[in-house]
């Protein structure tokens, strides 16, 4: 009896050793599909304008291990990203970096919302939002208004900045409060007010309503609506559900000897880009909606503090897109000596997902990227001479713009430029 009970152990611990040795050689599977997707995506993202919403797989939002941590994501093949897919072994991590963590800018960290999964489970019946920011600006930041093209972007939100407002107290916001694909105000204790936008973007190609992002049916906090990604929580971004950006890509043609430059015979594009202080990259005007200012309003603050050196732009929640757009107008006019835009067009190129490697199944990024193109040869009065900002050109070999290929890539096709 004892000799049969040594060699049931025996079986026993060789079958727990021939179970680890195919768990891992099913991860190590699943993380070789995954690559492979990686590259396939890369390779068509090379020729391929920007991809239609219902058919997008986000790749960057599924890299290992997730960003600021060691933690790895939950390894998600493209088979099983869709919530509607049953995944029963699906496991993810839960990452919400707290407010003090480097990822977060100073003026940024008031912004930052608490840990409603840590909320949920302490029974805790509020979270709090503190009511202080600093002065300095959160910025960030086919041709349809109302694309539903996500695009990949790893560094959208470095080449943006934050807004600017003083405030001393804590704003106590009731779990219960979190509205969920709304827009709501609140206001602040000393008489300013901001405006909470929880709704988001991302439209599928099938349905004309009202966008509006699924909750997850137990937490009843906002699911990722492209998907799983392998990590629960907020992750390294501010809010929970949408986290939304907007972004100004400001063109003209590029000029030779007074005349437009040309390559196998179509017009050059050159962008108005900023040098980022800490990377040396170059960044666009735009900033962070985060509900103290217009979006709008963001983009011509940055505009005037990042071209002029302008720091005294006020905040505003009343600039409207008509104002943005008469904004960039006024340059054309003052460029041609005339009270007509001569020279001048504006649409917005592209609002919805990003891909983006701080996403998780629960908070993700959003952006409206636009395009103010002039056609005559501009020059910006009082435009800075530091090296800080320059005029470059637009092409597939376009380095250290902090802004996805693709997004580029429209712009020249829209334009009807070289971009190849």
């Amino acid at each position: 009896v004892t000799n049969i009970q040594k060699d049931i152990d025996v079986q026993r611990k060789s079958l727990r050793q021939i179970n680890d040795r195919v768990g891992s050689l099913d991860r190590l599977l699943i993380d070789s599909h995954i690559l492979l997707e990686k590259i396939r995506s890369t390779i068509q993202r090379g020729d391929k304008s920007l991809p239609e919403v219902d058919k997008f797989a986000h790749i960057l939002s599924r890299e290992s291990p997730y960003i600021y941590t060691n933690e790895p994501r939950f390894p998600v093949t493209e088979r099983y990203i869709s919530w509607k897919i049953q995944f029963y072994s699906y496991d993810p991590t839960i990452i919400s970096l707290p407010k003090e963590h480097v990822c977060f800018k100073d003026s940024e960290r008031p912004f930052v919302e608490p840990d409603l999964l840590k909320t949920t489970s302490d029974d805790d019946d509020h979270v709090t939002l503190t009511d202080e920011y600093e002065n300095e600006s959160p910025v960030i930041a086919d041709t349809d208004a109302t694309s539903s093209v996500p695009i990949t972007q790893p560094d959208l939100y470095e080449a943006i900045e934050t807004p600017a407002t003083t405030v001393t107290n804590d704003i106590i916001i009731p779990f219960t409060d979190f509205k969920w694909n709304q827009i709501v105000e609140l206001q602040l204790s000393n008489g300013n007010k901001i405006i909470m936008d929880r709704t988001t973007w991302i439209k599928s190609l099938e349905d004309n309503t009202s966008p509006t992002y699924p909750l997850d049916p137990q937490l009843s906090i906002p699911l990722n609506p492209m998907g799983r990604t392998g990590v629960r929580g907020r992750g390294a971004l501010i809010r929970w559900g949408p986290n939304k950006s907007i972004m100004a890509v400001i063109t003209r043609w590029k000029m030779h000897h007074g005349e437009i430059a040309l390559i196998d015979g179509q017009r050059i594009l050159q962008a108005l880009v900023f040098k980022h202080k800490s990377t040396n990259d170059w960044k666009l005007p735009g900033g962070k909606i985060l509900g103290v200012e217009s979006p709008y309003n963001a983009i011509c603050r940055s505009f005037n503090k990042l071209a002029f050196k302008d720091y005294n732009s006020e905040q505003s929640l009343s600039v409207q897109e008509k104002d943005m757009i008469e904004y960039f107008q006024s340059f054309a006019r003052l460029s041609l000596s005339t009270t007509e835009p001569t020279g001048f067009t504006s649409s917005m190129i592209y609002r919805g997902y990003i891909d983006d490697l701080r996403n998780t199944d629960n908070a993700w990024a959003e952006a409206e990227i636009w395009n103010f193109h002039y056609d005559s040869d501009i020059s910006l009065p009082n435009l800075r001479t530091d090296g800080m900002a320059i005029w470059k050109d637009i092409t597939n070999n376009s380095r250290g713009i902090l802004i996805q290929t693709s997004i580029l890539r429209e712009i020249a096709r829209i334009r009807n430029a070289y971009f190849e």
